[in-house]
């Protein structure tokens, strides 16, 4: 089965830890009445919060991790090659680098945007 890049199918795995602690400590609280000019007595509250995740990364096994960027199978056109008609000119090329005149030397005709003439003597 063939996936478009962009829109493939996962088969991750996510582990994840959350935790939370929160206790009170007489201890703290006498250690903090050693302070010079504290004196309490309500109790001193410890808390401790910790999170952590892993994303563990797997392929599809469908398509055994490939995506493709275009799939040309299913291209069509509607321009037929068989008739000269639906044929248009590009665009005449611009002055070469390092022509310092304004004309081209194989496209005379290329600077005259606004006639008829524009496409005349390419060879």
């Amino acid at each position: 089965q063939k996936t478009q890049f962009g829109s493939e199918a996962v088969n991750n795995t996510i582990f994840g830890v959350n935790t939370q602690i929160n206790t009170q400590s007489e201890w703290l609280t006498r250690m903090a009445n050693y302070l010079p000019g504290v004196q309490t007595e309500d109790p001193s509250n410890i808390t401790f919060n910790a999170e952590g995740a892993y994303l563990l990364p797997g392929i599809n096994k469908a398509t055994e991790g490939y995506s493709y960027i275009d799939d040309f199978e299913d291209a069509q056109t509607n321009i037929s090659l068989m008739d000269p008609n639906s044929w248009k000119f590009a665009s005449t090329p611009g002055r070469p680098a390092g022509v310092s005149f304004n004309i081209h030397p194989y496209f005379p005709n290329g600077n005259q945007t606004d006639n008829l003439a524009f496409n005349n003597g390419r060879k």
